[in-house]
Formats: structure tokens, C-alpha cells, sequence
């Protein structure tokens, strides 16, 4: 599959919108509530969202197409929760559409980001991942990622668990 992966501008506010809203619904489908479901993951809460993070200029947004549909995201910026050493950047995001999963978009996508990252002169990448999303777990995990043992509780409409994972690059 010919997948192409580029840094997002403005006229890109409509395809993140749509990966991420359909992606997160159908990612956390079983493990938030049906209110962020239908309100918080809305196409327009995560346009309103895309945004305002294109004006301030954070995160650090890149889009995956194949051939010319979008299929995917990829974020990373300041860390959002705990203190972090320079050397070491948070990975806010990485989602796919769910016909996508599995095709190795991920990987790729995932791959790019990490290169970018390191070639930005990161030695470090953490993320945070929710307990109950096995999928991303396991995702992560084969790419080189471990939970450290430090989790944080987020509210999505239930109290649920978010692990923090890292990778040395």
C-alpha cells in the first residue's frame, strides 16, 4: 500500500478531525462513557481541538494518507502530566481508522514519528496509554515501549487508568 506520512497545515483540520473522532470511537468504545463517546470524540470537538493546536503551534501534528484518503495521526509535544528532562518528548497521539488496523499503517507511521523524533535530538519518548486499551498495549510493547509503573487516573465519564510507557531511542 502506498502510504505517504507529512508534517499537517491548516487544510488538514477536516482529515485529522475525521481519523481521530472515528479512530477514538472506536478505540475506547468498551472503556469510556457514552457521553465522550458521542460529545468529547465528536468530529467537531476534535476539529475545534485540531484547531486550536495548529494557532498555538503544539503539538506536533503529522497525517498518514494512503494513496489520497487519510488514514492516520501521529502527535508529539511537551509532556501534558509529569516533569520530563530536555531530552525527552511525550507522544500525545497515534491513531488510525479502524479499517486500517493491523496493515502495518501503524508501524510506519509510528517508525516516522520516532525518526523524526530522535533526528530533533530526543533520546526519550513517553506516552500514556489507558489500561483497559490492550490493543495499543500490545502495540506499543512490540515496538519497544515499557510500562514504568507510574499510572495516573482520568476521568472519561468513569475513573479509569492511564500507564505511562517509554522507550529509549
Amino acid at each position: 500500500m502506498d502510504v505517504s506520512i507529512r508534517y499537517v497545515n491548516a487544510s488538514d483540520i477536516d482529515a485529522l478531525a475525521n481519523v481521530h473522532s472515528r479512530s477514538l470511537r472506536a478505540a475506547f468504545k468498551d472503556i469510556v462513557s457514552d457521553d465522550i463517546l458521542d460529545n468529547n470524540f465528536s468530529f467537531e470537538h476534535r476539529k475545534n481541538g485540531f484547531t486550536r493546536e495548529l494557532a498555538a503551534g503544539s503539538p506536533t501534528t503529522a497525517i498518514a494518507f494512503a494513496g489520497v484518503s487519510e488514514v492516520g495521526l501521529l502527535s508529539f509535544g511537551p509532556s501534558r502530566y509529569i516533569d520530563i528532562v530536555e531530552d525527552t518528548i511525550e507522544l500525545w497521539r497515534i491513531y488510525l481508522i479502524p479499517e486500517s488496523w493491523g496493515s502495518g499503517i501503524g508501524e510506519e507511521l509510528l517508525d516516522w514519528g520516532i525518526e523524526e523524533i530522535r533526528r530533533q535530538g530526543y533520546k526519550r519518548v513517553i506516552l500514556w496509554v489507558l489500561e483497559a486499551n490492550l490493543r495499543a498495549r500490545k502495540f506499543y510493547e512490540k515496538h519497544g515501549f515499557f510500562h514504568d509503573g507510574r499510572s495516573i487516573e482520568a476521568d472519561y465519564g468513569r475513573k479509569v487508568s492511564e500507564f505511562l510507557y517509554i522507550r529509549d531511542l
